[in-house]
């Protein structure tokens, strides 16, 4: 080489040293995060999120508090919009927001979520044990659960969507969910993480305690219930017949379009029952009348009730209803059996905006003048049909498995409905039905789903989705679903044991650094 292309390697190779390591750690964060989400659907390789998850404990390991928020911010944000981008598709294409309000709106609770992540990165590594065990198998896996479980706690702001366990739904991991829930599977994942990390980077002595822990795991989770065994059979089978009207989002609140949609719900279920005499329960799903109730009680409404009471059934719709300074999205029973359950936990920023007054000016001048939906109680009596008290819950409200157990174990039987025609043919209607999936093997429930375009099905105790109608097509299906009795531990506990166990593990590790810290050396 001549000297001029010697001193030129040179420089590059110092161009290359002075690359900030901050930099590439941040990076490889981000690709952590965007890995993680192949777990979820419409993907469903459970095992890069595991992948994904021991990667940014790899990263957290040798981390400051700082730099491992930053890390855990960096693997959120790329994690979060992979997986919700979608919010962009229900505010700007179907909401009517502005462009850059989608985006920047998609970007806002990526961030909300991303900052959980980085709050589990702090406090995995604030004042962690000199013991890369201890660290590795309590500290860890407690600051995930407890940032978790902060992410679904907040009445308002919560938003447990993506949680980590989700991922693992088809995973012998599913045995945990009766027991500890969705959250309980993301703690036990993010152990076998750190005992990843033990055999690979740990002394003899540590090894062999992650290999014991592991098997500990494996001979738990193989001695416990398939989902779906904690519960029994009661009484007879329930005949319902499920109506999907796949009716098109920017088409579902014209007016010119009312009379159609009316008809063909009336249609699908006169011809259901035709071909089910048998049928008990005829399901419509979440506001599939498009207008209010006071609209409609004495016509259309008024001549389903008389059909459905000649015919010896209950018609369950959802339809919004206004009150005087309230407007609630509700379901309504008519017909043999009569009720009303009021959606009690709503969408921030979907059916109501949590913003100060002098922001509704500024959103009316960008065409989002909207009304706010108000809170049902949150005590409601069962609807109960055939009687089978019935376990409600609309829409985004299958995602708090906290909520879904307040009904439990009255009822026998739950029943989600929703629309979600926002967001297209992404991956969210896919990500809500393995949310869904996940409150039926928690609770051991069968769940009836019924959907505007999908997906509507019945989903067992055990958590396999037995019977759909096709994504995309207005249709009826007629089948048979089981009343259960009795209670899981996630049903008679909820959370508290994991709030506990992780705190308890945080303390333990916190202490035993402070009594290490004061030895001598």
């Amino acid at each position: 080489d001549s000297p001029v292309s010697g001193h030129s390697h040179a420089r590059g190779g110092r161009r290359r040293q002075r690359m900030n390591p901050g930099l590439r750690r941040s990076a490889a964060a981000a690709l952590l995060g965007a890995v993680t989400t192949l777990g979820f659907p419409p993907y469903d390789y459970h095992v890069f999120s595991l992948l994904g998850l021991f990667g940014l404990v790899v990263l957290w390991e040798r981390a400051s508090p700082r730099e491992a928020f930053v890390l855990g911010l960096m693997f959120g944000l790329a994690h979060f919009l992979t997986g919700i981008y979608w919010v962009f598709i229900s505010t700007h294409i179907y909401g009517g927001a502005p462009f850059w309000m989608g985006l920047l709106l998609a970007l806002l609770l990526s961030s909300y979520g991303a900052l959980h992540i980085a709050a589990a990165g702090w406090l995995a590594t604030w004042r962690r044990p000199a013991s890369l065990g201890l660290w590795a198998l309590l500290q860890v896996p407690a600051a995930w659960v407890l940032a978790e479980l902060l992410r679904d706690w907040h009445p308002v702001w919560s938003f447990p969507w993506l949680s980590l366990g989700y991922a693992f739904t088809d995973s012998p991991l599913a045995r945990l969910a009766p027991v500890l829930g969705v959250h309980g599977i993301s703690g036990v994942v993010v152990l076998a993480a750190g005992s990843a990390l033990l055999v690979w980077r740990g002394t003899w002595r540590m090894r062999g305690v992650a290999l014991v822990v592991l098997a500990a795991l494996l001979l738990i989770l193989f001695r416990l219930p398939q989902p779906g065994g904690w519960t029994q059979p009661r009484g007879e089978p329930l005949a319902i017949g499920l109506v999907q009207g796949n009716i098109p989002q920017e088409l579902k609140w014209l007016y010119s379009e009312r009379n159609r949609t009316l008809q063909l719900y009336r249609g699908l279920s006169q011809e259901l029952l035709r071909d089910h005499p048998q049928t008990e329960v005829i399901i419509w799903p979440e506001a599939a009348i498009p207008a209010l109730y006071n609209e409609v009680r004495g016509g259309f409404l008024l001549d389903m009730a008389e059909w459905a009471d000649d015919n010896d059934l209950t018609l369950l719709t959802g339809i919004l209803h206004k009150q005087p300074g309230h407007l609630y999205n509700t379901m309504r029973a008519m017909g043999k059996a009569e009720g009303l359950y009021i959606k009690r936990h709503l969408v921030p920023f979907g059916e109501f905006f949590p913003v100060p007054d002098f922001m509704r000016s500024f959103l009316k001048g960008i065409n989002l003048d909207y009304e706010d939906l108000s809170h049902g109680p949150v005590d409601q009596p069962l609807i109960k049909v055939e009687g089978v008290s019935l376990g409600i819950s609309i829409c985004f409200e299958d995602v708090f498995g906290r909520d879904i157990r307040r009904d439990l174990p009255a009822a026998g039987l739950l029943v989600n409905v929703t629309n979600d025609a926002w967001f297209a043919d992404s991956s969210a209607p896919y990500q809500h039905l393995q949310i869904a999936r996940m409150r039926a093997m928690e609770t051991g429930r069968e769940l009836i789903r019924v959907s505007n375009r999908g997906v509507s099905g019945r989903i067992g105790a055990d958590g396999t989705l037995y019977e759909q109608l096709p994504m995309f097509k207005s249709g009826s299906l007629a089948l048979s679903a089981q009343p259960y009795a009795g209670s899981t531990p996630f049903v008679r506990w909820g959370y508290a044991p994991l709030w506990i166990v992780a705190a308890s593990f945080l303390l333990v590790s916190v202490l035993l650094q402070r009594v290490a810290s004061r030895r001598p050396d």
